[in-house]
């Protein structure tokens, strides 16, 4: 489902489609201030074949604000298989300055980036889910979706203001930003026994206390929190839509079971055999 809606200088787009982790598709993104949440699902964009970046749908990393001055192609790759679904607002080039001011103004950067305060990113990431089950139609959907978008432009803006200037200037030079995404990405293909920060460092090149600092500082988490984090969006993606037991899930996922329903219900709230009863209750 693809939704896109205009209103008032702004226009609202909203996605939630399920998609496979390896396959691509090319879309022309229009110029203008762009804020969004991504509300499930891990999602890379790579513009002009060289400028990447990754969205992870969860409260600590879902944000994300660029502003584009003229119209360009993005590719986006699934980074896994599964629900993708996203809630995006775009400020038209000629009502920035008229919607959101001088602060608005100062996001026009040449280049996305990725924003990590806690607190904004769990509100934007609520309103996003919001936007995506508005049940309302006609009129009363737009107003409803509008005055949304409103909000998730205030907490991304907010959000952006808060995270320093320098964090990416910090990283070091280029090479080492794409160590650590390398590093990213061998945690996510070895969440059930990923290797120590070590074992890790040497592997992408970098010294350990390096790559602590720098992946912090590029990804919002330790790689402890990294890990931890990945392992339960992945079990509940399990619980939810495999036919898999909670001890199945707990082990594909690296956890003991007795330790797994601890840190799951902490993390969503419930105990994951709530996801498990779900799936065999009838409709």
């Amino acid at each position: 489902m693809s939704e896109f809606i205009q209103s008032a200088g702004l226009e609202i787009a909203l996605s939630d489609e399920t998609h496979s982790q390896g396959e691509s598709w090319t879309t022309t993104v229009p110029a203008g201030l762009w804020c969004g949440a991504l509300a499930q699902g891990a999602l890379a964009t790579l513009s002009g074949g060289e400028d990447r970046r990754e969205w992870f749908g969860s409260a600590e990393t879902a944000l994300c604000s660029f502003w584009i001055e003229e119209p360009r192609q993005n590719e986006h790759v699934p980074l896994r298989t599964g629900p993708l679904s996203a809630a995006f607002v775009r400020i038209l080039p000629d009502a920035v300055e008229e919607t959101v001011g001088p602060e608005g103004l100062a996001m026009t950067a040449p280049a996305p980036r990725s924003l990590a305060g806690r607190l904004p990113n769990a509100i934007g990431h609520a309103l996003s889910w919001q936007m995506l089950g508005c049940p309302l139609t006609g009129t009363a959907r737009k107003l409803y979706l509008t005055g949304k978008a409103m909000e998730l432009v205030s907490v991304v803006l907010q959000a952006a203001a808060d995270q320093p200037q320098t964090s990416d200037a910090g990283l070091g030079r280029s090479h080492d930003i794409k160590r650590l995404y390398d590093a990213r990405a061998i945690l996510l293909e070895n969440l059930e026994n990923p290797p120590a920060v070590p074992e890790l460092a040497r592997i992408v090149g970098l010294n350990a206390r390096k790559l602590g600092i720098g992946f912090k500082a590029l990804f919002g988490a330790s790689v402890y929190a990294f890990v931890k984090t990945q392992r339960l969006e992945q079990a509940h993606l399990l619980l939810e839509n495999g036919d898999v037991t909670v001890a199945q899930a707990a082990y594909a996922c690296g956890y003991q079971p007795s330790h797994f329903s601890t840190e799951f219900r902490r993390r969503f709230g419930i105990p994951p055999s709530a996801l498990t009863a779900a799936r065999k209750t009838p409709l």
